[in-house]
């Protein structure tokens, strides 16, 4: 093995043991007081032979012994044994120098909770089935986000390039080439005209091996209203999205969104290179938000999360709230019997504005019945004033979008909203 290669592989070792204990380098730098920068140069393999003052540290917030910490950085190998880490095959060890990285305005310091099957999931379709879209979907807050730079980070090397990009501002399609193209190492991207920066860009997919990420891709997507899937304008990009499914070549694609594009729906399956993924919400691992928030009664933490199904984002705004509204007592909170929603309700305004009447109509009769509904229930209740089709159309809409939970008994499907929806939609129904 030459230096490159056991570089890479103390990198490897030490990532996979930091996702093992559900930590990730900047939560590591924050509760062993290290610089961050340290810590992160640590995770790189830049630094060969660490002091044992930080190993210390270290080897005590990941609960481990020094010796097992140290023989990571002198005997990578031996130490994945050790530690249950999972076999590293060597023949597949890249330099992550040689990794050409455009993060763009993707945020940093986001601490991945949980999340192992999810993670493993798709590192399995990106990385053994070479899948050319995988798609992360589900309500906002939920923490895809988070995942998906988590499954980056740690399929990094296996990549010449990765490029992210957040369609939160609606980048026009040619400017989104453009820039995808320059960072590709093609600089013929902004003289060329639409069809030969797509005939570039799969020239560069199918001799490299990139990694695109486009985040928020509901943002490009029309409301139900219009009864089309893009918004105007923004048609190519699913037309895009189309080609990297259908072509071939050696790269991926991973969209995060709160909604599903029918596309991918339409593509996806087990045999195929299209891949879905909703994302639920946590359970245990909740604790180790409310852990960092510093909320008080762990007792109760568990009630807590029940009643907002282990949504990340909404457990960080409730235990803020707890803590300055109710000076940290967390059962008086929980005795007002209510979900608090913060800033989630803009959030989920913007979504219940996207839908059509129909939509609307659909959504409220299910969030306003006490048990799951199923399809027949749903027009017994309706009866002559909605079509079957138009229920079904927007059962799929609604699911799609992450506002239904699907629950299958005795093969019927039986729908029901998250508490936090059904919450919001008392204000609007």
């Amino acid at each position: 093995m030459n230096k490159s290669q056991k570089s890479d592989l103390v990198r490897q070792v030490f990532k996979q043991l930091l996702v093992k204990k559900e930590i990730n380098s900047y939560r590591l730098a924050k509760q062993t007081g290290i610089d961050k920068t340290y810590i992160s140069k640590l995770a790189s393999g830049a630094i060969k032979k660490p002091g044992q003052d930080k190993l210390t540290k270290i080897a005590e917030v990941l609960n481990i012994e020094l010796t097992q910490l140290q023989t990571v950085f002198s005997q990578p190998e031996v130490a994945a044994v050790e530690l249950n880490l999972g076999v590293v095959e060597l023949d597949k060890l890249r330099v992550v120098s040689n990794v050409h990285q455009d993060w763009g305005n993707a945020p940093d310091g986001l601490i991945c909770y949980g999340r192992i099957a999810e993670i493993d999931t798709v590192k399995q379709w990106i990385s053994t089935k070479c899948s050319r879209i995988v798609t992360l979907f589900g309500l906002s807050g939920i923490g895809k986000t988070t995942l998906a730079i988590t499954v980056v980070q740690e399929l990094e090397s296996e990549f010449d390039y990765i490029f992210w990009r957040n369609l939160h501002n609606t980048p026009p399609i040619e400017s989104m080439l453009i820039d995808l193209l320059q960072s590709l190492g093609c600089e013929k991207g902004e003289e060329a005209g639409l069809d030969q920066q797509i005939s570039l860009l799969f020239s560069r997919l199918r001799s490299l091996r990139c990694l695109l990420i486009f985040d928020q891709v509901e943002s490009i997507l029309a409301t139900s209203t219009s009864r089309k899937q893009y918004k105007e304008g923004y048609e190519f990009y699913g037309e895009l999205f189309r080609q990297i499914a259908e072509s071939q070549h050696q790269s991926s694609l991973l969209l995060i969104s709160t909604e599903k594009p029918r596309e991918m729906a339409i593509l996806e399956g087990a045999s195929s290179f299209v891949h879905s993924l909703p994302i639920k919400g946590l359970s245990k691992s909740c604790h180790k938000i409310l852990q960092d928030k510093e909320l008080p009664e762990p007792e109760r933490w568990d009630d807590l999360i029940e009643a907002y199904q282990g949504h990340p984002l909404a457990l960080k705004i409730v235990a803020t709230t707890i803590k300055e509204v109710f000076n940290g007592n967390l059962s008086e909170f929980l005795r007002q019997n209510t979900l608090f929603l913060g800033d989630l309700e803009f959030i989920l305004y913007q979504e219940y504005e996207r839908l059509s009447d129909s939509e609307k109509q659909v959504i409220c009769a299910i969030a306003f019945s006490d048990e799951p509904v199923s399809i027949s229930d749903l027009s017994l209740h309706f009866q002559d004033k909605m079509r079957g089709s138009e229920i079904m159309w927007s059962l799929d809409i609604l699911t799609r979008r992450s506002l239904l939970e699907i629950n299958q008994v005795n093969k019927i499907s039986f729908y029901s909203t998250h508490p936090m929806v059904k919450k919001y939609l008392n204000f609007q129904c």
